[in-house]
């Protein structure tokens, strides 16, 4: 299974959710350009878990 986490700075214990999900991770709190922007919905739509942090 490919689980993939998205840390949205959402969460203040955001670490510990990323170290438990054990999954890359991909940060959205940096500004992304549009190649990222694609990137990054590439991969979640390969993705079968989704971990917000």
């Amino acid at each position: 299974m490919k689980i993939l986490t998205l840390n949205t700075g959402l969460f203040e214990d955001a670490d510990i959710i990323i170290d438990a999900a054990n999954a890359p991770v991909i940060d959205l709190n940096k500004p992304l350009s549009i190649e990222e922007w694609d990137k990054v919905i590439d991969e979640i739509l390969n993705a079968d878990l989704i971990v917000t942090a």
